[in-house]
């Protein structure tokens, strides 16, 4: 159980232009077979911070993470009924 950043695989460097943008998430549930369940993803923490209209600079910079970083696809809660029959 943990924050779900809808980030990429591959190590800490942004990923190269035309590759493939598998999220972590899908990457540990397709290689190590266990379910992954996340108590929030960072669609929801955008959600809130753009909602609580705190400070600007935390939402620019989530945004400007989840363009270097984001994965393709969305993961997260809840489930696809693929996902829940793959655990």
């Amino acid at each position: 159980m943990a924050v779900d950043r809808q980030e990429v695989t591959g190590g800490a460097a942004p990923p190269e232009e035309g590759a493939e943008r598998v999220s972590a998430v899908d990457a540990v549930r397709k290689d190590l077979g266990v379910p992954v369940v996340s108590i929030i993803d960072l669609t929801g923490l955008l959600s809130y911070l753009e909602a609580a209209g705190g400070d600007s600079e935390h939402t620019e910079a989530v945004r400007a993470y989840r363009a270097t970083y984001g994965a393709k696809r969305r993961t997260g809660w809840p489930p696809s009924k693929e996902e829940k029959m793959a655990c």
